[in-house]
Parts: structure tokens; C-alpha cells; sequence
């Protein structure tokens, strides 16, 4: 009967160490998730400032590149 129950008690410490280690393991997950999130939006704020210097630099250089030639230009919208 010792037997026994030492063998029942060892297995539920041992589906208590998983169920312990499962949550460990989900809280973990989730702050990755978190960070995953956070970053990629940083990535996306970051590309929007890129493209609007890129929409500006070009705006610039496209303007400056007709203004001094005699080429004439007209922009539809």
C-alpha cells in the first residue's frame, strides 16, 4: 500500500511540476507576444517617417531638377 501511494504521489508532483512548467511557459510566450507587437509597431512608425522622407527628398529633387531646366511639367491629380 506504501508502495503504491508513493508511486501516486510521485505522479502528481510530476503533473504539478508540468501543469507548473505549461504556465511558466504561457506567461513567456505572452511577454514575447507583448514585445512582438510593440517592435513591429515601431517598424511600422519608423517605415511611415522613412517614406515620408523619401516622398519629401524626391518631391525636393524632382522640383529642383525641372525648376532649373526648361522642361515643363504638369502634374496631374
Amino acid at each position: 500500500m506504501a508502495e503504491k501511494q508513493a508511486k501516486a504521489n510521485s505522479a502528481l508532483m510530476m503533473i504539478t511540476e508540468t501543469m507548473r512548467n505549461a504556465n511558466t511557459h504561457k506567461v513567456e510566450m505572452e511577454a514575447l507576444k507583448e514585445q512582438t507587437e510593440r517592435e513591429n509597431l515601431l517598424l511600422t512608425e519608423r517605415c511611415v517617417i522613412f517614406n515620408l522622407h523619401c516622398k519629401e527628398l524626391f518631391n525636393f529633387y524632382f522640383h529642383e531638377y525641372f525648376v532649373h531646366t526648361s522642361w515643363k511639367v504638369y502634374v496631374l491629380h
